[in-house]
């Protein structure tokens, strides 16, 4: 059995949407676009920070997603919106 690590998450159409791979230079705060959620994204940490608030106050996972930088994103996400 394959250890979890190992193994790519995937989405059902078997497209590889994200990786594990403690060895990659990539981080939450690398400026690669991601595609998630059928929107796109400057960063994942622009992704995980908007997530956290696109129910509760849409227009603040707005101004998340619209930041000027990861760093940036991340402020947000941790204020009270």
């Amino acid at each position: 059995m394959a250890d979890a690590l190992d193994s790519p998450i995937t989405e059902r159409d078997g497209s590889v949407v994200t990786f594990i791979n403690f060895d990659a230079p990539f981080s939450n705060y690398t400026s690669h676009k991601i595609v998630i959620w059928g929107q796109k994204f400057s960063s994942v940490e622009h992704a995980l920070q908007y997530y956290k608030y696109k129910d509760s106050t849409p227009k603040w996972a707005l101004r998340i997603k619209r930041a000027k930088s990861a760093s940036e994103a991340r402020r947000l996400g941790k204020s009270s919106g």
